[in-house]
């Protein structure tokens, strides 16, 4: 027994000197880092099928926006101080529509009417088993469970559209919140992909994890010295839910440079889950990016290219003034009418918004013309903060062969190539 027990745990190298060793993890995380080697050689993007992280000492990261990060947030307060928080919430405003025929043709699949009003429970029992025409192509796939697929984003949408009527985001003025602003949250949810990446978590992890963040902030005051420990317990509570090896609490500690202790995010774990109810599974952008580049047979540059549209947005405010599904079918739509794309794929087929896209998602062509128009101003330069520095963890997270130098080989999308149609507003 002694001998399995060996085995199964690592032994720690010992120092020469006796000494214990002391990692400043994220003293090593800067932009103006004296090492020059490649910032992505260390980091397979693939997760790692370990109980453990292999090698704590891969997490050097090279950011100032974790190396200094209480640093950074004061100069940022300094430089645009806070006004006094208004008690009093806005409201998110909603449209009222009837979207009927998400799902494609009736023949193919049980359609209904769908009322983005949610006023009572959904009811699966009016819903019949059956297999969308965009699905045929799974059907026996137990892994994509194709007969079940139609129902689920059924619920995910209006699941999505009750939680914008509640106004149970968080305002994208900040205005409840003493101590932050947005540019804060810009800086925190750069440091959170960058951290993301290193630990090579799943990609739905990310979106999990800014939507928890997000939302523990609209329901609760968070000081500047205790945003960075909301983040990263953010991030291992949305691990923990996506992912089959979540990171350790003590991994936590070292990226925060142990400026928290492993109580300190048991505790702060418990008070997110208590002020949330236990209710961390609401439908984040990721599952629609990922039912609309299926539904769109998107090739995997395009793929590659919106899942860079949508987590480069993540950190802007504008996110949270729109439903996440409408932004993931903006990037889908870009993606697909990006001429670099286009070229390398050899796609013939004519620009502009696909007819299946707006038919599925119930979306108008101007809404995705709106959002696409956000989304293009927004990759087009850089975040740059007060202090002149800038925030690219996403830009240089793209720009690695592992994702296809997505973000320096193909050029912004252009909202011209979507213009070609026209859509109305909803009532």
């Amino acid at each position: 027994m002694e001998s399995a027990r060996s085995a199964d745990v690592p032994r720690k190298r010992p120092r020469r000197d006796g000494a214990k060793r002391a990692r400043a993890a994220l003293g090593d995380v800067s932009n103006a880092s004296d090492n020059a080697r490649n910032r992505h050689s260390d980091m397979p993007m693939k997760v790692r099928r370990s109980s453990r992280l292999a090698g704590l000492d891969e997490l050097k990261m090279e950011t100032d926006g974790i190396s200094h990060f209480h640093e950074i947030l004061s100069n940022e307060l300094a430089k645009n101080p806070i006004k006094e928080p208004k008690l009093k919430r806005r409201r998110v405003e909603t449209r009222r529509s009837n979207v009927s025929s998400i799902f494609g043709d009736e023949t193919d699949h049980h359609t209904t009417t769908f009322d983005m009003n949610v006023s009572s429970p959904f009811d699966c029992s009016k819903y019949t088993l059956g297999f969308s025409r965009h699905d045929k192509s799974t059907k026996g796939d137990v892994l994509q469970a194709p007969e079940y697929v139609c129902d689920i984003f059924q619920r995910l949408f209006k699941i999505e559209s009750k939680v914008l009527e509640t106004a149970s985001r968080l305002d994208p003025s900040m205005d409840n919140q003493a101590e932050l602003n947005p540019t804060m949250r810009m800086i925190v949810i750069d440091w959170l992909v960058e951290v993301h990446a290193k630990f090579r978590l799943d990609p739905a992890t990310l979106h999990l994890c800014v939507h928890i963040f997000d939302r523990f902030l609209s329901v609760q005051q968070v000081s500047r010295g205790r945003v960075q420990l909301v983040a990263v317990t953010s991030l291992l509570l949305a691990s923990k839910y996506e992912d089959i090896y979540p990171p350790q609490i003590k991994d936590c500690v070292y990226v925060t440079d142990r400026a928290y202790s492993r109580e300190d995010i048991l505790e702060m774990e418990s008070e997110i889950l208590a002020k949330l109810n236990f209710k961390i599974s609401e439908p984040t952008g990721y599952p629609f990016l990922r039912r609309f580049l299926f539904i769109s047979k998107a090739t995997p540059l395009m793929e590659t290219a919106a899942h860079y549209y949508m987590d480069r947005m993540l950190q802007e405010p504008d996110y949270l003034k729109h439903r996440p599904s409408l932004f993931a079918a903006s990037a889908v739509c870009l993606a697909i009418n990006n001429e670099d794309i286009r070229s390398s794929d050899g796609l013939e087929c004519k620009p502009g918004i696909p007819v299946l896209l707006l038919e599925y998602t119930g979306f108008t062509a101007e809404e995705i013309m709106d959002v696409s128009s956000l989304i293009v101003k927004k990759l087009s330069k850089s975040v740059v903060l007060a202090s002149k520095r800038q925030l690219y963890a996403v830009k240089e997270k793209y720009s690695h062969p592992d994702y296809m130098s997505i973000a320096v080989d193909i050029d912004s999308p252009e909202i011209a190539s979507l213009s070609d149609r026209q859509g109305k507003k909803r009532n």
